[in-house]
Order: C-alpha cells, then structure tokens, then sequence
C-alpha cells in the first residue's frame, strides 16, 4: 500500500482564502493515475480547512465550520479524480475517527474494505475530542493512525518543495541530523495551524519510526514528480528509527 498525501499548498492557493488552484489539482491527478497498486490518498486544507481554523479559533463554531471548509475541498478534488477515471471515494476522518484525551479510536473498517477496489481519499480535518472538545489532525497525522491497521510501504508527501533547513534542501533526514533539520526549518509563509514543515516532518518521523516506511517529501506541483516518488523516491527522504523527545 502506498499512502500519498497532496498538500493544501499544490492544490489551493494558500495566500488566498477558499481558492483552488486547478494545475495543481489537474498535476496531482494526472500523477495519481500513474501510480499501480493499492493506494491511499489524502490532502492538505490550504486555503481552506486553515483559515477557517485560524478565524474561529478558540469559539463554538469552529468543529462545525472547520468540517464544512474540508467536505467542499474533498469534494473538488474527489470530483476531479473521478473525472479522469480514478475510482475515488472521500472519506472524512471525523466520520471514522474519535479521541480521547490524546488517544485516538478508529472504525476502520469501511476504508479498508473500500481500498480493495477504490481509492479511499482522506485529509486533515476536526476530529471529536471527549475531553477537549475537538482537537485539528493534520493528514500525516490520519496517515499515521491509519498506518496501525493498513500498513504502508512507502509514503509520499506532495508538498510545495523538499525540506529546507538553514536555506538549504535535504536530500536525507536520519537520526544523525533529525534535530539539526527540525532546528533549521524556517516558519511557514501562510496560516497554517498544522504546523507547517516542522509537524509535516515530525509526523513523517513518526510514520517512519513506528512502521517501518520510507517517507519522501517532495514538490508535488512539478509534473512527473508523483510518478518518481513511486517509482524512485523525490526530495528529502525520511527514515529514522526513534523520534528525538523535544
């Protein structure tokens, strides 16, 4: 199984809310065709699920409105895969996922039967919290969940570059360098409440540690680039066997 994530950044104009951006989306599709094999596809919210968590922070509405932002993304780029053929079915993680104080149940079933024949397509998203009410997971943190019971071969970030650390690309992060990288990273430019490229890497660790996959963080928006991450691996190459206490 590989588990491909199509960041909110290739498919979304981040800089602008609600704004979808339609090469990036016809790139990511064309990409996900060429791909054999079961396959598990998830993506970002860019200019959607972020700004709405960003505006309703800290207020009643947001579980509500945080959900609504990222069914109308899924269902654009659920459509546009179903378009040119891809059998993509959306599944919403809080629909199928509940936690509790940190501590995450899934009903996983239903996913696992659809990957047989389809391609099930999750994404970041507000998740019911028992104790705290809600709490926002990022679509590498669905992965990594999803990762106990579909186990992945390899998994493939589609962001809007490889990891830069002091300015410079990583061509590989191991437990040699994991926290000289994470300490290099530079800020996000736009809203983004997942934590940008720092918790993009420490979910991709996480994956890696834990499961025992490759993980490839890449320019998802280059034509070709999805195609060679399959085949290849592209960007910064993930793998570590213990997650650095931070």
């Amino acid at each position: 199984m590989i588990f491909l994530k199509i960041g909110g950044s290739v498919i979304t104009h981040k800089s602008r809310p609600f704004t979808v951006n339609w090469t990036g989306i016809n790139t990511a599709v064309q990409g996900i065709k060429e791909i054999e094999g079961p396959l598990l596809v998830g993506h970002g919210g860019g200019s959607f699920g972020h700004f709405v968590a960003r505006e309703y922070e800290g207020m009643p509405q947001a579980f509500t409105k945080i959900r609504e932002a990222m069914a109308k993304l899924n269902q654009i780029f659920v459509s546009s895969l179903v378009a040119k053929g891809v059998p993509a079915v959306g599944f919403a993680p809080s629909n199928f996922m509940i936690a509790k104080g940190g501590k995450v149940k899934l009903f996983h079933e239903p996913l696992l039967e659809a990957s047989k024949e389809h391609v099930p397509v999750v994404h970041g998203d507000a998740i019911l919290d028992r104790e705290r009410g809600y709490v926002i997971f990022s679509t590498e943190r669905v992965f990594l969940e999803l990762a106990k019971f579909i186990k992945p071969r390899r998994v493939l970030l589609a962001s809007d570059g490889p990891v830069m650390s002091d300015g410079e690309p990583v061509k590989e992060v191991a437990d040699w360098n994991f926290r000289d990288v994470l300490e290099g990273l530079t800020p996000p430019k736009h809203t983004d409440v997942t934590g940008g490229m720092r918790g993009k890497l420490l979910e991709a660790a996480r994956i890696s540690a834990k499961h025992g996959a490759e993980v490839y963080i890449f320019d998802g928006s280059v034509p070709g680039a999805i195609k060679r991450a399959w085949k290849f691996g592209e960007g910064t190459r993930v793998r570590v066997t213990r997650v650095p206490s931070l």
